[in-house]
């Protein structure tokens, strides 16, 4: 019975490792003018190698310029510049990149 309750941990162990290795890698904006945020950006129909940083990075403009203006932090311009923090990778080991946004109102 206790080799049979190893080899059962052993095995979900392992199905578990395994599924959590084969999650693609996540865009996430995870700042926006020194405010923290969390919104995801969806770059899972992009195949080619290397492109989907490329698209995380594009994609995440407008979602970042509409959290500055949601959160009220938008700088008027000549005043600073608008900037976002984005997250791209698997969890635990992400790349991050800043960014600037261009049209900034707040609401």
């Amino acid at each position: 019975m206790r080799l049979f309750c190893l080899v059962s941990f052993v095995l979900a162990s392992t199905l578990a490792s395994t599924a959590h290795a084969d999650d693609p890698p996540k865009c996430t904006i995870v700042s926006v003018n020194d405010v923290d945020v969390s919104i995801d950006v969806d770059v899972s129909d992009v195949s080619l190698k290397g492109a989907p940083v490329i698209f995380c990075k594009t994609r995440s403009r407008k979602p970042a310029e509409a959290a500055m203006a949601e959160h009220k932090v938008c700088k008027v311009a000549g005043k600073g510049s608008n900037k976002y923090t984005v997250a791209y990778g698997k969890p635990g080991k992400e790349e991050r990149f800043q960014l600037s946004a261009f049209a900034c109102k707040n609401k």
